[in-house]
């Protein structure tokens, strides 16, 4: 059933002539009548009544009004409803929450911002460290904190960078290597560097080719506690880590274990992704949250 046609034939009995309706509608009386004609046809029956006094209902077309009437009102609340839940969903900014590294360096900016723009809502989803790019690609958060890496150009994100992570080596205060300063991770040897399996420490092996990394694995999900647990009895027993400094949630566990953060000559960019076609609410979360982070960089350079 063509809605076009059955709107017009509700306009043309409220209005009671073909003319009238027809000037309403913009068209020409002749082209209204013929959308009527297909009308019936379509119906298997006779609805109109044409006179030189106008139009009135037969008994089909009785039913036919009715009908119409409910159809195009039932359509009018349905797309009023999706509208009204598509406006919803625009207006919810899902940001992407880990423990772990990246920081959650911008929590309190975060805050802020959803302080200061009431209209939108935010909804944090938990994601695993290894699946957060998925979760922005296939649409199930808008944005996240991630450091820059290849894969966020693979599969087709965007990055902007908001401040670096100073990269730091965890080990026993035992190691050889604790207390040194300024250390590059060319000047390292033949220690061995536990890497974690994430794919933005790529880009760092790629630059040290004859660093001796090997990869970290563990079977936890996550950061849970056993893997903490693994992490830390793995540097007292002199293995050394690379890490983000700031980012290790165990930090007040260090000196507990004697475990030492050595600072490297290095750093990754930090910020955050997001797809090419976020929403306008994702759009103003990321530059409010990009403009705070540089008016605080800029004012701790001071």
């Amino acid at each position: 059933m063509n809605d076009h046609h059955m709107s017009a034939f509700v306009t043309v009995i409220d209005c009671g002539s073909i003319s009238k309706a027809a000037r309403l509608l913009f068209i020409t009386p002749q082209a209204l009548s013929q959308q009527m004609d297909l009308l019936e046809r379509e119906c298997g029956a006779k609805l109109l009544e044409r006179g030189s006094q106008g139009v009135s209902l037969t008994a089909a077309g009785e039913l036919f009004y009715g009908f119409a009437e409910e159809s195009l009102s039932r359509q009018k609340d349905l797309l009023g409803r999706i509208q009204k839940l598509k406006t919803s969903q625009e207006q919810t900014i899902r940001i992407g929450a880990t423990i772990g590294p990246p920081s959650n360096m911008a929590m309190s900016v975060r805050h802020e911002f959803f302080q200061t723009h009431p209209q939108y809502r935010q909804e944090i989803i938990e994601t695993n460290i290894m699946d957060r790019l998925d979760a922005v690609a296939s649409d199930r958060i808008d944005v996240v904190e991630y450091a820059e890496s290849c894969s966020v150009e693979e599969r087709g994100l965007c990055f902007r960078k908001l401040a670096e992570g100073q990269l730091v080596l965890m080990t026993s205060a035992d190691n050889p290597l604790a207390g040194r300063k300024g250390l590059s991770l060319d000047d390292l040897g033949a220690q061995k560097i536990q890497v974690f399996d994430w794919d933005f420490y790529r880009n760092v092996i790629s630059r040290h080719p004859a660093t001796h990394f090997v990869q970290y694995h563990h079977t936890a999900p996550g950061f849970s506690e056993s893997f903490h647990a693994d992490i830390l009895e793995h540097c007292q027993n002199g293995e050394a880590f690379l890490a983000v400094k700031g980012s290790e949630i165990y930090n007040s566990q260090l000196n507990l274990f004697r475990i030492e953060l050595i600072l490297l000559n290095e750093s990754i960019d930090l910020g955050l992704v997001f797809k090419k076609e976020a929403s306008d609410a994702a759009r103003d979360f990321i530059d409010y949250t990009l403009a705070a982070q540089k008016q605080r960089q800029n004012e701790e350079s001071r």
